[in-house]
């Protein structure tokens, strides 16, 4: 398959999902769905994770709501929704109270990713789960599988808050991407350069003395910053169709402006590691479309950032590079992706290559933070979408 996309630059549709592993595709045996077991009064954390390598999921539980309290690590001021999209690698943890009749519900998880005349064995519908209430029978929900809520009061990106507000700083350098895919290869390009991965490795030359933009191929398409700056980057409007979810290693970043909205915020902007740039074409529902598909992060980068520190709970990267990337599997070969180097000129930079782990970067209490900080969730639970 990787074969056929780098020679097309079509890349592979997915035929099913999967939650925490179980799932359905079309023509397969009829497997049991993955069973959430919950009761009555009770009220749970869900920590959902995106996991796969392309898929865009959209989260629902027929006939409850979903309280969002935390977004890829950052507490979260509570926000109810009903329908929640999740891009490859973002995460969310919201509260669901089971405070509906005892029966079982459908938890829907359908997904784009690309265009499903790709692959007709495509079946976004059984990509989904059971939450089954004690007391219910042990068989699936008596009602349709659909793709979520008739009325969806959806989760807008640009409406999260962090629940501890902070102002994004100003910032000191400003930089302007312009990301564009070559029609009909899998070619991807940063202000008209595509990555390469130079034969001497990036950190390599830092370590031996690089801090120059001569220093480095054009093709590893490098960035010389100063030390101890907040950047700002602008990512120009497009016209690319696919979902592309973006993040700089190391930092979870201030969302100044989400795609979702024609405001800029820099009083209390959300803090992601992970965030979308362009909305897919084939979309699962209307509320996503953006009105400018532009964005804007604020990350700010220091000296200061200890070794082994989370990337999701730092203001701050080490002095050194960090890599700035499309966050899908298949884009290996041609990785959209640039490099940022933050120079300090009395010695050389520390070098920390800090990805994202998505298990441990979601908070390990299991407080519900909906303004009472006494009231506990009943369970915690864990939800790969794959």
């Amino acid at each position: 398959m990787l074969a056929g996309y780098v020679a097309t630059g079509i890349v592979p549709v997915s035929d099913s999902g999967t939650f925490n592993g179980v799932g359905r595709f079309n023509g397969g045996p009829e497997v049991p769905f993955f069973v959430q077991n919950v009761e009555s009064g009770k009220r749970y954390r869900f920590r959902i994770i995106n996991q796969s390598a392309r898929n865009v999921f959209t989260m629902s539980v027929d006939g409850h709501d979903l309280t969002i309290i935390e977004t890829d690590g950052t507490p979260t001021t509570p926000m109810v929704v009903n329908e929640i999209q999740m891009l490859a690698g973002q995460r969310y943890s919201v509260v669901l109270e089971a405070n509906q009749p005892v029966a079982n519900y459908w938890i829907n998880a359908p997904f784009v990713g690309g265009n499903p005349a790709v692959n007709p064995n495509q079946n976004a519908t059984l990509s989904r789960a059971i939450l089954r209430y004690a007391g219910a029978p042990a068989a699936d929900p008596v009602t349709p599988m659909t793709l979520g809520p008739d009325n969806p009061n959806a989760l807008i990106e640009a409406n999260l808050r962090p629940l501890v507000a902070e102002a994004a700083p100003p910032s000191d350098v400003n930089i302007t991407l312009e990301l564009m895919v070559t029609p009909g290869k899998a070619q991807w390009n940063v202000n008209n350069v595509s990555y390469l991965s130079p034969v001497v490795p990036t950190l390599v030359k830092v370590l031996d003395g690089a801090n120059m933009a001569a220093d480095f191929n054009a093709t590893e398409n490098t960035f010389i910053l100063p030390a101890n700056s907040v950047i700002q980057i602008h990512f120009l409007p497009n016209d690319d169709d696919e979902a592309h979810p973006f993040h700089l290693h190391g930092n979870n970043f201030f969302l100044i402006k989400s795609n979702t909205t024609d405001i800029i915020n820099t009083v209390d902007p959300i803090r992601r590691d992970v965030y979308q740039h362009f909305y897919p074409r084939h979309t699962v529902s209307d509320n996503f479309r953006p009105r400018r598909p532009v964005s804007e992060i604020r990350a700010s980068f220091s000296d200061s950032l200890p070794i082994g520190q989370e990337p999701g709970s730092s203001t701050a990267i080490s002095s050194g590079t960090c890599k700035q990337d499309l966050r899908l599997s298949w884009p290996l070969a041609p990785v959209m992706a640039l490099i940022v180097q933050i120079s300090i000129p009395t010695r050389p930079g520390r070098i920390y290559a800090l990805r994202t782990m998505l298990s441990r970067l979601i908070s390990s209490n299991s407080s519900c933070r909906l303004g009472d900080e006494s009231r506990l969730c009943d369970e915690d639970v864990t939800l790969y979408l794959s």
